[in-house]
């Protein structure tokens, strides 16, 4: 499962071979997404490299997190992560503590399985299909 360190909101699992390149700032939440203006990543992949490793996430509900973090408020093990909804400490401070309460709730696994839907090789696969799809319909 997903551990806490030091009471700190920076996250960390037993197995996670990378755990020091993601704690090694004092602030890891700056590291893991740019608070500063997270909407000009139109697709997420910051999120998703932390995800990656099945760590959840806390991240601005807007631009790219938007495609790819999962806030499930009912089966947060269901879930990959946290988002606050305005770029203010107010907000901010509200979602680590809303995160820090249901910390013990999220999936590690299910975290990674999500994360892995945007593969490349999953990726590649549905654009393939979509291209054949396209070309049967005479449209190429």
């Amino acid at each position: 499962g997903v551990k806490r360190q030091n009471d700190f909101p920076c996250l960390y699992a037993d197995t996670i071979d990378n755990y020091n390149y993601y704690s090694s700032t004092t602030n890891p939440l700056m590291d893991w997404y740019d608070i500063d203006d997270p909407t000009q990543e139109d697709f997420g992949m910051i999120p998703l490299e932390v995800m990656a490793y099945g760590l959840p996430v806390i991240a601005l509900g807007k631009g790219g997190a938007l495609e790819t973090v999962i806030e499930n408020k009912i089966k947060r093990h269901k879930s990959s992560g946290v988002f606050f909804h305005k770029k203010s400490i107010k907000s901010l401070v509200s979602a680590i503590n809303e995160f820090e309460d249901v910390i013990d709730k999220f999936d590690s696994r299910w975290i990674i399985n999500h994360a892995r839907k945007f593969g490349e090789d999953i990726f590649m696969d549905k654009f393939s299909k979509e291209v054949e799809r396209i070309m049967k319909l005479g449209k190429i």
